[in-house]
C-alpha cells in the first residue's frame, strides 16, 4: 500500500473513531489491550465492566434509538 494511501486511511479511521462515544471506545480499548496476557475470565469481566459503564448513558440511548430507527447516530460523548 502506498504511503499516501496508508496515511489517508489512518486519518479516516481516526476520524471515524473520534465520532464514536468516548466511553464506548475506551471500553473497547480497555477490553482488548493486553488480552493475550489475561485469562478468559478476566477478559469477560473487562467486557462486562465496559458494557455496564455505557448503559443508560445518553450516547447509549442515542445508539439504540438510531439503530431501531435505521438512521446514523449522533453522539455527544456524554
Amino acid at each position: 500500500m502506498p504511503l499516501k494511501q496508508l496515511k489517508d486511511r489512518a486519518q479516516a479511521l481516526g476520524e471515524e473513531l473520534a465520532a464514536q462515544p468516548r466511553l464506548a471506545v475506551k471500553g473497547v480499548l480497555d477490553t482488548v489491550v493486553n488480552f493475550d496476557s489475561k485469562t478468559l475470565q478476566d477478559s469477560i469481566e473487562d467486557e462486562k465492566q465496559a458494557s455496564g459503564n455505557t448503559l443508560d448513558r445518553a450516547d447509549w440511548q442515542e445508539g439504540m434509538a438510531a439503530f431501531s430507527e435505521k438512521r446514523k447516530p449522533v453522539f455527544n460523548s456524554e
